[in-house]
């Protein structure tokens, strides 16, 4: 700026002062220097003066320079027009959000009337009425359609631009691609109301779904219920397979229930979390009609389903609550429909309805779980040993850890109560460890006094089914000193029918440990004589039902004699549980059991009196 003043200055005295000299030398005759005097000054004044607007003149070209490289360089698309509807600008953007070049967005008829997305017109047109003098509209959110045909998210604003002589120059608009914030929140919002995992509705999409058919349903004849769903043994799945095959068996249920639903009329399905669906059932004329939906679900889900190549069957336990009669809130209809879930799952009846005295039961069983939580948590339940006999010699060869629990108040809670509890919470798992810790200390304290005993431990499915169980047995057992031959644990048939294979290879891990594996209360479930020969088992336990029965069933004592049969051609003991009578013990020594257990020897006694049953005779 500063060249460009100090340039003028000097032209204006090159233009001027030859002139005047000019004059005063060859038109007046007569030259003074201080002739001169008035053209420098004259001079310097001009050129002052043009010298100022030059640098004007430059700044504002600068100025506008900066504007424009801003303006064109920067992601928003922005524009000047004039009242008379022409553009004294366009920046570069136009092109990456409309797909239009300035030029083309220049002849598009209507502007950018002519790309807004019809669902979006009203937005527009209401944005578009004149604004007030000064008063900036606020900004909108709304589609466009790009040249392509492809559909973008914009915020528009515009407002009014003047002159400093506030004279109205025409309106600029800028224009912001917002695509990616919008598919963000779109997300966002999805994901609070969709199951990321199955893309089922979820629970806060359940409870505003069930609020807004509620309101409009007629509340005097109420059409409306709730299925609700739990898939059996899903946690073990997880356990033996991983959290990804679970996903996988998840996706596959969905889909398979969302068929069914899709066949029925005025359902909606969806995932409530973890293991558990729902289904609403809208417009249904009788609970026959929902009892035959029920019975659809449950044995459509009681059979296998193929995930990873491995065949996994689930079944599931039902609820079923009805708006009105069993609630009038989404959420009292949604409690009342898991509570009858949960009854379901303990009566093992495949569906079951809501009825007041599961509200009771259910309040029962949540003071029940904290007790037994309190109980599991200060070491309230302990381990009695029952003494396990040799039905040929009568020797004390060995005992069975059973677990028992009285109360602070002195209530002796029954093991089918509390263990159940315990499978269904999940407190099983850490009671399971304390209770086998326990019982490998009590072994060895009776190996170092040289009694020679085999200690039978209960397990439960999810226990063994847990991803470390044997690796942590072998080692409790191995930091004992007591040979791993003095142990067995007892497993149910329940672990035969969860995943056999994964089931056949911590069996054998444990045999190549030196850990003998009994099958406890044998005959009592279902499809274990398929599995039996294919398992490394070493000990099968006729379950006391049978014994009780031996001497007035001729049946029952068939079933003994088979099941003893099967057990010794495959190399395995038998015990038989539940002996009271010499009667009963007589029969059992008949049949060629090896080993019995029951009331007629002993009932199960804390350590210390157990340890008083030991004699010389019992030392190794």
């Amino acid at each position: 700026m500063l060249k460009a003043f100090a340039g003028s200055l000097l032209l204006t005295f090159a233009i001027i002062l030859p002139v005047a000299f000019i004059h005063h030398v060859f038109i007046l005759g007569d030259f003074k220097i201080t002739m001169m005097a008035a053209p420098i000054a004259v001079s310097l004044v001009i050129g002052s003066l043009v010298g100022a607007i030059q640098t004007l003149r430059v700044r504002l070209k600068e100025q506008s320079q900066i504007f424009r490289m801003l303006a064109d360089s920067s992601r928003e698309f922005s524009c000047v027009r004039s009242f008379a509807d022409e553009y004294l600008y366009i920046s570069p953007s136009v092109e990456t959000i409309t797909g239009y070049t300035p030029d083309e967005f220049e002849q598009l008829p209507g502007g950018m009337d002519a790309m807004i997305h019809a669902d979006d017109a009203a937005v527009w047109q209401k944005h578009t009425v004149p604004i007030e003098e000064h008063t900036p509209q606020a900004p909108i959110e709304l589609r466009i359609i790009r040249k392509d045909g492809g559909e973008r998210w914009i915020s528009h604003f515009c407002q009014k631009i003047y002159d400093t002589d506030d004279t109205e120059l025409g309106i600029q608009s800028s224009n912001i691609d917002i695509t990616d914030r919008k598919r963000s929140e779109e997300q966002i919002l999805h994901l609070a109301k969709y199951d990321p995992l199955t893309g089922l509705p979820n629970r806060h999409y359940l409870t505003e779904y069930l609020q807004k058919t509620i309101s409009e349903s007629d509340p005097e004849n109420s059409s409306i219920a709730v299925i609700f769903l739990d898939l059996c043994r899903f946690k073990l799945v997880n356990d033996a397979h991983g959290h990804g095959f679970g996903d996988k068996l998840l996706m596959k249920v969905a889909r398979h229930v969302a068929g069914i639903c899709s066949a029925q009329k005025q359902m909606l399905l969806g995932r409530f979390g973890g293991d558990e669906f729902f289904i609403v059932v809208n417009d249904f004329e009788t609970r026959e009609e929902l009892e035959k939906t029920a019975d659809v679900i449950a044995k459509e889900l009681d059979h296998f389903f193929e995930v990873d190549g491995v065949r996994v069957n689930t079944g599931a336990s039902i609820g079923v609550a009805i708006a009105g009669r069993d609630g009038d809130t989404p959420e009292e209809i949604i409690k009342n429909a898991g509570t009858a879930m949960y009854r379901s799952k303990k009566s093992s009846l495949k569906y079951e309805f809501f009825s007041d005295d599961m509200a009771k039961h259910a309040s029962e069983l949540f003071n029940f779980e904290s007790r037994l939580r309190d109980a599991v948590d200060n070491d309230e339940i302990i381990l009695h040993y029952q003494p396990q006999l040799s039905i040929d010699s009568g020797k004390l060869i060995g005992a069975e850890a059973l677990a028992r629990w009285t109360d602070k108040d002195g209530n002796v809670i029954s093991p089918l109560d509390f263990i159940t509890v315990a499978e269904e919470t999940g407190l099983i798992i850490p009671l399971g460890k304390n209770l086998l810790v326990r019982a490998i200390d009590q072994a060895a304290e009776w190996h170092s006094q040289g009694f020679n005993l085999v200690l039978a431990i209960n397990v439960s499915a999810k226990q063994f089914i847990s991803k470390n169980f044997v690796k942590e047995i072998i080692e409790l057992i191995n930091a004992s000193d007591v040979p791993a031959e003095r142990f067995e644990i007892e497993l149910t048939e329940s672990v035969l029918l969860d995943n056999p294979d994964i089931t056949k290879e911590k069996l054998q891990r444990l045999r190549d440990a030196g850990i003998a594996v009994a099958l406890d209360d044998f005959g009592t479930g279902y499809s274990s004589l398929s599995y039996l020969p294919g398992l490394p088992l070493d000990t099968l336990k006729i379950d006391q039902s049978f014994v009780f029965g031996l001497l007035d069933d001729r049946r029952h004592e068939v079933i003994c004699e088979t099941i003893t049969h099967l057990a010794h051609n495959l190399e395995m003991k038998v015990v038989a549980e539940g002996i009271e009578t010499e009667a009963q013990l007589n029969k059992i020594k008949e049949i060629g059991c090896d080993i019995g257990q029951g009331y007629l020897f002993s009932k199960p006694l804390p350590a210390e009196q157990f340890s008083k049953l030991l004699s010389p005779a019992d030392l190794s």
